[in-house]
């Protein structure tokens, strides 16, 4: 387990697109600063900016992350290789995850620190409930990545194209799909029939839960969302013949 995760990260971490998408975002963030930052611009303005900032997360870190770890991995059949010296397929999507949860955890720390670091260079004073709205959201953009993978798996390993699982991480991380359900479940019909459904978007949730509103049924929506496509993959996967 320990050699083919190493692996793969030194893989991944020579990979010159993820670390230019990397820097790219990052470089982004010092250009919104630096052009935004005047006498007249306030904390309460810079806590602005970072929120729309760390919105863009999943799109830039989070796609970038996907594509290291399954389109590469895909695309070089080093899954299947991995499978014929004996790894089982239930690890290879275990180990997958872990990867994600890895460099997600890596990178979004990376860019936290440099939000949460910048106020003090350019004189901004936060207050703590300015930095804890700056920590919420990080947590929030990096729950939003890992969930957004995890529910691209089953399209993944039940056609074994990453292609599909491509086109699915985009519409959630560019708030398509999210904004197209949450159209659809604020329709007058809907919420007669079945109340008000919008809080169970993965998005709506994570801020409802973060903003210390614990109820059951958002816990298990939650969970949900990050066990049933990891239970739903496997299962698929199982018995799927492999293609070369």
């Amino acid at each position: 387990m320990f050699n083919y995760i190493m692996a793969d990260m030194s893989r991944i971490s020579k990979k010159k697109g993820f670390i230019i998408t990397n820097l790219i975002y990052i470089g982004l963030f010092i250009l919104m600063i630096f052009i935004a930052n005047n006498p007249s611009f306030t904390s309460t303005n810079y806590v602005s900016s970072v929120n729309i900032y760390l919105g863009f997360a999943p799109l830039f870190i989070g796609l970038s992350i996907y594509l290291s770890i399954y389109y590469d991995d895909f695309k070089s059949k080093a899954m299947q290789v991995a499978i014929g010296y004996g790894i089982s397929r239930n690890k290879i999507i275990i180990f997958k995850i872990i990867e994600a949860l890895i460099l997600t955890f890596i990178s979004v720390l990376v860019i936290g620190m440099i939000t949460l670091v910048s106020p003090y260079l350019i004189k901004i004073n936060l207050s703590q409930a300015e930095n804890y709205q700056i920590m919420k959201n990080i947590i929030t953009e990096t729950l939003k990545i890992l969930g957004y993978i995890i529910i691209t798996l089953p399209f993944i390993y039940s056609k074994q194209n990453p292609i599909n699982g491509t086109i699915i991480y985009v519409l959630f991380a560019s708030k398509f799909m999210i904004v197209s359900a949450s159209i659809i479940l604020s329709q007058k019909f809907i919420v007669n029939v079945f109340g008000n459904l919008n809080e169970y978007l993965l998005t709506n949730t994570l801020a409802i839960l973060l903003d210390g509103s614990v109820k059951l049924s958002l816990i298990i929506t939650l969970g949900v969302y990050f066990i049933v496509p990891i239970i739903l993959a496997l299962i698929l996967f199982k018995n799927k013949e492999l293609e070369f």
